[in-house]
């Protein structure tokens, strides 16, 4: 299941650190970020149902969205959640973004939790037993799988938060990630947890770790540098990503 690590800051020049892991079906095509919708959205594209799971804008607003466990499973005719994270970086911030969810959802996806933000303001929003929530992610180490924000009930997220808080936060402007790309890569595995390693394997080749990503957001009030993007497919050499000129 994917899991989203953020870091968040006040009065930083990078106030918004965020490292990601996809995992997927491994025979699941998909095509890493580009400018697969317009000038304006950048973000990778899943080739089944069109949609994405992590993506940026050229205003400087970062969407992900991951699954969470759903008893809509069965429903027939769901749209993908994918389209989501598209629809949020249409708009110009994090605020924005929120308002146009909260008034325009349909409640026509299978349950899923949405990461937004901006260097200003960063939400998390819960859709599940269709009823779609809105909270203002806290300062500091957080942690988003297929459960709560923060949730004690996932064992991942307890093993992952003492795994995230020993590792040295990303410098940018060093172009210094060492210690996150590390932990994406991480494949130790412990008991009782299912899939529990950072970076996920699979000995029958079907589901795993598909992508890997170290986003940062900088603070326009405090520097010129524009959004970093570190991206990885199957464990390979992170590449550099800037797409955008703030």
């Amino acid at each position: 299941m994917c899991t989203l690590f953020i870091y968040r800051s006040k009065n930083t020049e990078w106030p918004v650190l965020i490292a990601n892991n996809r995992d997927e079906y491994l025979s699941r095509s998909f095509m890493p970020p580009d400018y697969h919708w317009d000038n304006n959205v950048f973000a990778g594209k899943d080739n089944i149902e069109g949609g994405t799971w992590l993506g940026i804008n050229n205003y400087g607003l970062c969407a992900a969205i991951l699954n969470r466990n759903s008893d809509n499973l069965k429903k027939n005719k769901v749209k993908t959640r994918g389209y989501i994270v598209i629809e949020a970086l249409k708009q110009k911030n994090a605020i924005a973004a929120l308002n146009f969810i909260e008034n325009n959802f349909k409640k026509n996806t299978k349950f899923f939790n949405l990461f937004i933000s901006d260097y200003k303001n960063s939400f998390w929003i819960k859709y599940k037993d269709d009823i779609l929530k809105s909270y203002e992610i806290p300062y500091g180490y957080s942690i988003i799988d297929n459960y709560d924000l923060n949730d004690d009930k996932s064992k991942k997220q307890l093993l992952y938060k003492k795994i995230f808080l020993h590792k040295k936060l990303p410098n940018p402007k060093e172009n210094n990630f060492k210690d996150w790309q590390e932990m994406l890569f991480l494949e130790e595995k412990y008991d009782n947890i299912n899939l529990s390693s950072v970076f996920v394997t699979d000995p029958n080749s079907i589901y795993g770790t598909v992508c890997s990503s170290i986003i940062g957001l900088p603070n326009k009030d405090k520097t010129k540098d524009n959004i970093i993007w570190l991206y990885s497919e199957n464990k390979s050499f992170y590449k550099k990503l800037s797409p955008f000129k703030q």
